[in-house]
């Protein structure tokens, strides 16, 4: 299983970029404090993509705290001197609000919230019937 749950604060305005295929991403740190660890805090790398990313990118600023659940993931990469480098970040699947807004802020619409909470991966629902004449059910 691989699950993870973190709150933390922004230590940047998340960046909102499009992919050449028109996806929308968000990437972003989020400052985390350790539990039971005084003045320790760890850095964390987060990715939101479509719908969640444009809703954390419109809401969310440096500073604010945010509930963030999702999977871990890891990456490779090469940068511009050669070197391969391997990085872990969390791709995001849902997304909430830890504190009340700024005044400055939008509210959000039912739309942005539905979209907030829609899971990574989605799953196909089974189809069910109607029982008719359920009277000579035991319940």
């Amino acid at each position: 299983m691989n699950n993870c749950a973190f709150i933390g604060r922004f230590t940047a305005d998340p960046e909102l970029k499009q992919t050449p295929a028109g996806l929308s991403v968000c990437t972003f740190t989020l400052a985390i404090d350790r539990p039971n660890a005084k003045d320790m805090t760890d850095f964390i790398n987060f990715v939101a993509w479509r719908e969640k990313s444009e809703f954390i990118a419109r809401y969310f600023k440096k500073g604010n705290k945010i509930a963030i659940t999702g999977t871990l993931t890891s990456r490779k990469y090469q940068d511009t001197a050669g070197a391969f480098h391997k990085t872990f970040e969390v791709l995001v699947d849902r997304a909430e609000f830890c504190e009340s807004r700024e005044k400055t802020a939008p509210a959000p619409t039912a739309e942005d919230m539905k979209n907030a909470y829609t899971p990574a991966y989605q799953q196909v629902q089974a189809q069910f019937e109607e029982i008719q004449g359920g009277d000579d059910l035991p319940f």
